[in-house]
């Protein structure tokens, strides 16, 4: 099994449900970085499999990282994403 290096999360606006994650704090686990947006249909086609994902395996070593990336100016509100989460 290779390794891959996780980047920093510097760039992240804000954090929800979590405090910030460093790649240090993850050392050692499985990590799913998930990368959505609010009203991609590929996104909430996949969220429920991502989150029974999190729920199933989260005791076994897996953390799932969902990055917003918001693709038009009412996804950049954060209160929104917030009440998605």
């Amino acid at each position: 099994m290779s390794h891959v290096h996780l980047p920093s999360l510097d760039g992240a606006a804000a954090w929800l449900n979590s405090e910030p994650l460093d790649p240090s704090d993850l050392r050692g686990q499985v990590v799913l970085v998930n990368f959505w947006t609010l009203t991609c249909i590929n996104w909430l086609r996949q969220e429920p499999y991502v989150r029974a994902w999190s729920q199933a395996y989260r005791d076994d070593g897996l953390v799932v990282i969902g990055a917003h990336t918001p693709e038009f100016s009412f996804e950049h509100d954060v209160d929104g994403v917030r009440r998605a989460v």
